[in-house]
């Protein structure tokens, strides 16, 4: 007799964003006869044609795929699973749904009608953050949500003092949530009076690459700018060691997945305090927070430029900050491991 038990996470698509990556993490995993896997409604090379998303055949064969898998637990990510959710729910009441979100905006109405109706059909709940929770739900339903870490993997980094330099980076994609335009302007104050400074993007065009790219050639910053595309996390890795600062200028964040990365890979993020980045970076002490207006950060880089000790200081906090801290692996086994039980 086969005693296993079936869990299915399910997202719209592969890719480099904060959730594909977190659920790339338990793709295919096995333990304890609990069987974990990870399915996409879209395949990788139809995804930028955006009116496949409204095409129902893909969402007919998700659907048919979960059904045939007959998992115990479903969780979704993002709005478009919630529609095979849904469905999944309605067809088989008995499988527990868990409704995981990962932002504490919604994208359009879409978005924030289904994400409402998958809420109240779910089991539970689970968000990235904090403020997500806060701002998605209403109070009715917060009986049944939890915070989940989003830690994908840990780093573990010898604590070595580094040399500082004006080199800055940043990695997620370029999209307007992010504001690269900020990041920009508040580079290029740092690169008036330090022309070896420079500033390496990488991530995918998701819609703002050209407006970006035409506000480096306004600011005269094409020899010190570097776009790279969308490149693993290894070569970002590579990358990264050579740089000082992670420079991330967000107007709305969940957990923000790359700036707990960089800091475990030691670097000093100069960040805006949103969603949970507020919660982990502490301005002063292992990060620089831009708040208002950008000439206090500005002051605060080039004191560390100047003075080694502090910047290393900074630097040792960062990578501190998240040791002894569970990854998202084990939080999303061990709460579905408790799940299972009851």
């Amino acid at each position: 007799m086969n005693n296993s038990k079936s869990i299915v996470h399910l997202i719209p698509h592969e890719g480099i964003g904060g959730v594909e990556r977190a659920a790339s993490t338990m793709n295919i995993f096995t333990h304890n006869g609990i069987n974990f896997c990870v399915f996409t409604i879209f395949p990788e090379k139809v995804i930028k044609k955006w009116w496949i998303f409204w095409n129902p055949f893909f969402y007919i064969v998700a659907i048919l795929k979960i059904l045939k898998s007959n998992p115990e637990i479903l969780i979704i990510s993002l709005w478009k699973s919630c529609i095979v959710g849904l469905f999944i729910k309605l067809i088989n009441p008995k499988v527990k749904l868990i409704l995981f979100l990962h932002s504490p905006r919604n994208s359009h109405f879409l978005d924030k009608y289904l994400t409402i109706l998958a809420a109240y059909f779910a089991n539970h709940i689970w968000a990235d953050s904090q403020d997500t929770l806060d701002n998605r739900l209403t109070k009715g339903l917060k009986s049944k949500v939890k915070v989940v870490s989003f830690i994908c993997e840990k780093y573990p980094i010898k604590f070595e003092n580094k040399k500082v330099s004006p080199s800055f980076i940043f990695w997620g994609r370029i999209h307007k949530q992010k504001r690269l335009d900020n990041a920009l302007y508040f580079f290029s104050e740092i690169y008036t009076s330090n022309k070896d400074a420079s500033f390496i993007i990488i991530g995918p065009d998701c819609g703002d690459l050209k407006s970006v790219r035409n506000l480096v050639s306004n600011l005269k910053l094409s020899s010190a700018v570097h776009f790279m595309g969308p490149l693993s996390f290894d070569n970002i890795k590579i990358l990264s060691a050579n740089a000082s600062f992670y420079l991330q200028t967000s107007e709305l964040e969940g957990m923000a997945l790359s700036v707990v990365e960089a800091m475990q890979l030691g670097l000093v993020p100069i960040v805006t305090p949103v969603g949970e980045i507020k919660n982990y970076c502490v301005d002063g002490f292992n990060a620089i927070f831009i708040i208002k207006n950008n000439e206090n950060a500005i002051d605060n880089v080039r004191l560390l430029l100047s003075n080694l000790e502090d910047y290393n200081k900074f630097r040792y906090n960062s990578i501190s900050s998240w040791n002894n801290k569970i990854t998202y692996k084990d939080d999303v086994f061990n709460k579905c491991l408790e799940l299972l039980k009851n």
